[in-house]
């Protein structure tokens, strides 16, 4: 689990095995016996240090501006780049969705190649048009 999750920096553990040795007595035919119960103690530290550069390094997207903060305070900064551009967003309306493209009007590989390729443009179109808009 450590290595499906990638975590072998971040965690160290200690795995313990017990046996606690009970005595059965003979009963019915059966001779004496000793039977072991097992259990097992893992111990596990955390590397904060090595947490912490992890969650840093975790997708967070940095914005710069040369506004001094007189004209530009914190709050209206997070509200414009909240509504700046992003791809992503434009790409993620394709998601889930049939393209319309169905195989029986297109013959060739280049009409296929040559329909996304209009899909995108359009849907950069669409995105720039949204960004006039909210600017507006």
């Amino acid at each position: 689990m450590v290595q499906r999750y990638g975590v072998e920096n971040l965690v160290g553990f200690r795995v313990t095995p017990h046996a606690t040795p009970r005595p059965v007595r003979a009963y019915r035919g059966q001779p004496a016996r000793v039977d072991h119960a097992h259990h097992v103690t893992v111990e596990v530290c955390v590397d904060a240090a090595a947490v912490e550069t992890a969650v840093r390094r975790l997708g967070w997207r940095v914005y710069g501006t040369n506004h001094p903060v007189e004209s530009l305070p914190l709050e209206q900064a997070v509200l414009a780049s909240r509504s700046a551009y992003l791809v992503e967003r434009s790409v993620g309306r394709l998601k889930g969705r049939p393209l319309s493209l169905p195989p029986r009007y297109v013959q060739r590989d280049d009409h296929a190649t040559g329909r996304i390729r209009l899909v995108s443009i359009a849907l950069r179109v669409l995105t720039l048009l949204e960004c006039v808009v909210r600017r507006q």
